[in-house]
């Protein structure tokens, strides 16, 4: 039988491994996989190696409790060469305060090291199934409440900076800068963003909710005010919402020109904000895309892997890579310090920290050549990454437009991995290996191709 995880540790730590089983049980309602607990197996002693050995020859990724007891026991040493053998990936969680002897250290230093005390053990599981099935594991949490917002229409916020949402004067929920996702029932919405930051910052907006269906993409700029103060319609089909965003349109076009006309110096940013809104408001001019379709604005050009419901906005991957590895970080200080990079969603984020940094174009090669590129390019967010690569819908329709262009990402099967521009700890960041379809989290001073993207 194939399993998906073993799970390695000592029977003086039982409890604990225990608790472990339990949390991967209760995945067992949402997601299909094996996972391999010697208790479970194996009833009595004989052919207790022969089992044990298949099982690991068998499994996708091996979840090891390193403790004081499991480092000191011979037979989970065992295990974990046998496992490192057979190129099965070792997910080690430290549960108690002792230190990994020399021996382990080594033979563990290219896997997975996670302080399990950082984690609650449903993150642990999250991450570990994530590995072993190639695919995101959202926590249980999240999953019930998905299942209770069937009656509800998706929301997706992109945001410049972290602000709080308002639903008719209440606080709904805090999304930090980047995409989130809210969700709404049917029916007129008034929303407000106010910055965390600096609550003078605020932007109100207004939508009706007419299909649970219906997606709708909203775009918050509080740190640039010519470009936020838009009360947009949101479903055609309601008269009265048409309305009402038509008259606040109007009234905010009256203020923007009595501001104008007493202060000329503001002509530039006033003729932006209307640039800007006949554009959003004008749908038959505003261009739509599709994932694999190529995209030229005549400053950047690109494949589409990702897009908003409407089509106008999405990211795009650049048309060529690296054509070497490059390293993370070169700087042998630099490499030894979390930097913050490490928003999964939005590389652009990360990004901005690297560029924090004095001197961070020789210091952070990867991101560097990304730069180079021009403006608005940067090293993929671990999760934007996997979205070209691993998934292959997506990957193949980018495939298909790029190898019309002469250029070629690279396949599942292949020997070659992207660096992310996400930190795992302070040694560490996430990268994708082509050649096992998976995710990896490498030290930042290997060598990694590169891959850049940006948003429109």
């Amino acid at each position: 039988m194939k399993y998906d995880v073993f799970i390695s540790y000592s029977r003086k730590d039982l409890e604990f491994a225990k608790r472990v089983c339990a949390a991967f049980d209760a995945y067992k309602e949402h997601y299909e996989f094996e996972y391999f607990f010697d208790m479970d197996e194996i009833k009595g002693r004989h052919e207790y190696l022969k089992r044990i050995s298949a099982a690991i020859s068998k499994s996708k990724v091996m979840l090891f409790l390193a403790s004081v007891n499991s480092t000191k026991s011979e037979f989970c040493t065992k295990e974990l060469l046998f496992a490192d053998k057979h190129k099965v990936f070792i997910h080690q969680y430290r549960i108690d305060e002792t230190e990994l002897p020399e021996d382990i250290d080594l033979l563990l230093g290219n896997h997975h090291y996670r302080e399990a005390s950082n984690f609650s053990i449903e993150d642990i599981v999250c991450e570990v199934l994530s590995d072993a099935l190639k695919q995101d594991v959202r926590p249980i949490s999240q999953l019930i409440v998905s299942n209770k917002q069937q009656s509800t229409a998706l929301v997706r916020i992109e945001s410049d900076t972290k602000c709080r949402v308002l639903r008719f004067g209440k606080e709904l929920a805090v999304v930090d800068k980047g995409i989130s996702e809210l969700h709404l029932p049917k029916g007129k919405q008034k929303l407000s963003f106010v910055s965390v930051e600096n609550g003078a910052d605020r932007f109100d907006y207004l939508l009706d909710i007419c299909d649970l269906e219906y997606e709708e993409y909203i775009e918050v700029k509080l740190l640039n005010k010519c470009e936020t103060y838009e009360l947009d319609k949101s479903c055609n089909s309601s008269d009265n919402c048409s309305q009402e965003s038509r008259e606040n349109a109007g009234v905010l076009n009256s203020v923007v020109d009595v501001a104008l006309a007493l202060n000329p110096v503001a002509a530039g940013a006033v003729a932006l904000y209307k640039a800007y809104k006949a554009l959003k408001n004008d749908s038959t001019n505003a261009k739509t895309y599709k994932v694999g379709d190529y995209y030229d604005d005549g400053k950047k050009q690109g494949v589409v892997f990702e897009v908003t419901p409407d089509g106008k906005h999405g990211k795009i991957v650049s048309l060529t890579e690296s054509s070497k590895e490059l390293l993370w970080s070169s700087d042998s200080e630099e490499r030894k310090r979390f930097i913050g990079a490490d928003d999964k969603m939005n590389g652009a984020n990360n990004m901005a920290k690297i560029k924090s940094i004095a001197g961070w174009r020789e210091k952070y090669p990867a991101f560097a050549w990304c730069a180079d590129l021009g403006e608005g390019w940067y090293l993929p967010a671990i999760e934007e990454l996997k979205k070209f690569t691993l998934d292959d819908d997506v990957h193949d329709a980018v495939n298909r437009t790029l190898a019309a262009k002469g250029e070629e990402l690279a396949n599942k099967g292949a020997l070659r991995w992207y660096w992310s521009s996400t930190e795992d700890d302070e040694f560490c960041a996430w990268s994708v290996l082509m050649s096992c379809g998976n995710t990896r989290s490498y030290h930042k001073y290997y060598n990694g191709y590169v891959r850049a993207v940006s948003a429109f």
